[in-house]
């Protein structure tokens, strides 16, 4: 669990900025500088941050508290055991 929340993380450097810049340049390549690439860029930008933001509240409202449960109970078992 604890690589998930690594993983979750840093969603944002290695999974949403590099994708996004990708589409941005290809979709800037095709199109060539304008209204339009600015617009598309602004508009992935807000879904970037969505995405991560998402990311972000399911390490800190779902998993780490699942992770800090399962520790105590680990923790719990080994001074019993």
């Amino acid at each position: 669990m604890a690589g998930q929340i690594r993983l979750l993380q840093s969603v944002l450097w290695w999974y949403v900025l590099p994708l996004l810049m990708g589409v941005i340049l290809v979709f800037g390549g095709a199109m060539g500088p304008g209204l339009a690439t600015a617009l598309y860029s602004v508009g992935l930008a807000v879904f970037g941050a969505g995405v991560y933001w998402l990311n972000q509240q399911a390490v800190r409202l779902e998993l780490l508290p699942r992770y800090r449960e399962l520790d105590t109970l680990v923790r719990q078992f080994a001074e019993e055991g």
